[in-house]
Formats: C-alpha cells, structure tokens, sequence
C-alpha cells in the first residue's frame, strides 16, 4: 500500500515491553496458539496477510496454531487476542502486523535455535527445533500456488495478493537453508505469476533462485531442475536474451528426456519451446519440426483435445503464417481457438492470442473487417485479465488501430 504499513499501539522504543507482551499469553491453548501464528508470519510479507491462508492449511502448522484454524471461531479468538495485545491489525479477511514485530519475533526464535552451551562435565542438552515457524510459511505458499497457474485466470487475484508473502517466505527458507522442495516451487510459482504480468526481470530472478535452490539440494540432473530451467528460458526469451534462451531451452531437453523420457508430455513442451527459439532465429524447417514432435506426443498422451494441443496449434499455425501457407495457418489457428473455447470458455488469454493470430491471417487474406473484429475481441479480453499496460494489451491496440485507418482508407468518403 502506498500509505506505507498500517500503525499499530506499541512502545515507543520496542524492546522490553514488546518482548514482554508477545511471551505473556502462553499459558492459555489461545495464547500459545497466537504466540505461534505470530512466529508463522514473521516469516511473511507485514502486510494483508489473508486469513484463508491459514484456515486451508493447518498440516503444515503448530499444534496449538493447527487446532485453532480448524475451528474457525478459535481461530478469531487467536486473532482478537493478538489485537488486544496491539501486535496486529484486523480487517474482515485479513491481518497485519507492524514490521518491528516481526523483527522481535524473528530475532527470538533465532536466538532459541541456537546451540546451547555445554557445561564443563554435563551432557549438552538438546538442540531445539530448527525454523519450524519459516518452513510452515513456505510449506503454506506451496500449497495455496496451483499447478494450472498459467491458465487459471481466476486465481491471479489471489496470487496477487499472496505474492509478496511468497517472495518473502522462499526468500527467508532459502537464506536458513530449510525445505528446499517447497522453497524451489515458491520460487518457480512467483516466477510464473510475474511472467504473466510481464514483470520479466523480476520473473528471471525467481527462476533463477528456483534452479539454485534445487540443485543444491537435489543436484543439477534432478527432474523438476528441467522444469525451472525451462522456465528461465521463457523469461530470457522475452527479455531478448536468445544466446540464454536457446541454452536453458537445450538443457531443459536433454535433461527431460533422461528423466521422464522422449515421449513424456513435459518434454514436448520443452520441444515446443525450443520451436519457438529456433523461429525467431529465423530456422522455420526447424521450428516446424519441432511443433510436429511436440503435437503428436500430446495428442497421444493428453488426447486430441488438451489446452496444450491448441497451443501446438497456434505455435504450428505461426510457422505455417511464415512460411506463406495462409491456408494451412487458418486452419491450425481455428483449431486451437475451438480447442481453448471449449476449455477456458469465450474470455481467456489463451482464446485471446488465438483469436489475434487468426485475425493476422484474415488481414493478410485481405478480409479485413473479420481482422478488426478479431483484434478487438483479443484487446477486449486482454485489457480484462492483464490491465491497459501489459505487452500483449498495448500490442493488440496497435493492430486495431493499424486495420482500422487501413479500413478508414478503403472507406469512399461520407460513406
């Protein structure tokens, strides 16, 4: 928020009485239970924390905290608790916390997973538990990501509003060096959900952090390494890194092709990337054959009708467009809009870039009255979904605009 983090009552100066505060309630289940949540969102971003955050994922938390959220009115007890105490401020669906207090309870818990000291002659005794609150934040971000995020045009809201407790939670794993399964896929998720906002370089950075995390942990040749580095290879491309795009996009493959084997439907999407790489460097056989492989090995495996056939279709259809076969990039671009209709429905950015291509093919049919529709349709959805700003909305814009002062030339006048 631009207002800057929300003010809450504390004392002036920290210290003392803030640490005196958050240790007071522990001696009520309630107490413990909002002891623990606040150790929880020290390690998320201050700020609109939403409670359904919590209240779908109480495996992942404390004992105290996990019984609370399975009752919802326990939970609010938690909540009010912690607000009469001044160290959160409520809202209908979501809390925050001031800044020093979670530097407070951050500054706690490290002090508590340091290693006792020994006495001379005593057997040390045990270690506490090692950042059990920072790896139920992430295991949380993990779990609330889906797997359909490219598509699922209905939870981008959501992951707006997770994303900076997402960045902040696979940032504070990784620098503890803690659950690199769900840190890696945070970092992967954020990296998608940035992609589709066209915030490239800060996408690059979160696929980066993906391919690092995983290949400390579960080595380079690991199989989900394919998949972030893959990733990265999309991103680099639309920041006109083609030297790194066409690097990662090789990788990806042959590393795909270890792990899950040349037919598996990963792969082919792999293929189909390094398709896209090898068109804008200008090789149309090579593309084309690569869009073919990655065709026939997703209809075989997800059926004649997947979303990812369509995009097949459409990235074929491109080829088709280029190489000057008008006929045959009508027909891939029709079957991949009829495909993502019955998916996604009318209004979708999948449809959205279908639609577009077939309206360059009508223009270039010299149709150009089913272009403009097309391109309208396309802006339509995009401005919807993506906002007035984004690359694909501003670029739609331009070819509404070019075929309409093309139709405004062919127009006889005061007709």
């Amino acid at each position: 928020s631009s207002a800057g983090p929300p003010q809450i009552g504390r004392p002036a100066d920290g210290g003392p009485a803030l640490e005196a505060s958050l240790s007071h309630p522990t001696h009520s289940p309630v107490g413990r239970a909002a002891v623990e949540l606040l150790n929880v969102c020290a390690f998320l971003a201050p700020e609109d924390i939403p409670r359904s955050l919590f209240l779908q994922g109480g495996e992942h938390l404390p004992p105290n905290l996990a019984a609370a959220v399975n009752d919802e009115l326990a939970f609010n007890d938690v909540l009010g608790m912690l607000r009469s105490f001044s160290l959160i401020e409520l809202t209908p669906e979501s809390f925050s916390l001031h800044r020093l207090v979670q530097a407070v309870c951050r500054d706690r818990l490290a002090k508590q997973a340091q290693p006792p000291k020994k006495r001379k002659g005593s057997k040390p005794p045990p270690v506490p538990a090692t950042h059990p609150f920072a790896a139920a934040a992430v295991k949380l971000l993990n779990d609330t990501y889906p797997t359909d995020l490219h598509t699922n045009v209905a939870i981008w809201p959501l992951m707006q509003r997770l994303l900076p407790h997402a960045q902040a939670a696979a940032q504070q794993a990784e620098q503890l060096g803690i659950e690199p399964y769900s840190t890696g896929r945070v970092f992967d998720r954020v990296g998608i959900y940035l992609q589709i906002r066209a915030e490239y370089a800060e996408a690059k950075e979160s696929f980066e952090c993906a391919v690092r995390v995983y290949e400390s942990a579960f080595g380079p040749e690991h199989h989900d390494v394919a998949i972030f580095v893959n990733n990265l290879g999309n991103v680099l491309l639309e920041l006109g890194d083609q030297s790194g795009a066409k690097q990662a996009f090789e990788r990806a493959l042959k590393l795909g092709e270890q792990t899950f084997g040349p037919d598996h439907p990963h792969v082919a999407i792999f293929v189909n990337n390094l398709g896209g790489m090898l068109r804008k460097l200008g090789d149309l056989p090579g593309a084309k054959q690569a869009y073919e492989r990655a065709l026939k090995t997703h209809e075989q495996t997800l059926g004649p009708d997947h979303p990812d056939v369509a995009t097949d279709m459409n990235n074929l259809g491109s080829v088709f467009q280029a190489l000057g076969d008008l006929s045959e990039a009508k027909r891939a671009f029709e079957r991949a809009l009829k495909i993502d209709e019955q998916v996604f429905g009318l209004n979708h950015p999948n449809v959205a870039a279908n639609v577009w291509n077939l309206g360059t093919v009508h223009q270039s049919l010299g149709d150009l009255s089913k272009a403009k529709q097309a391109y309208e349709r396309a802006w339509g959805i995009y401005r919807k979904f993506l906002g007035d700003e984004h690359p694909h909305t501003r670029n739609v814009k331009t070819w509404v605009e070019g075929v309409t002062k093309l139709l405004a030339g062919k127009t006889p006048s005061g007709g």
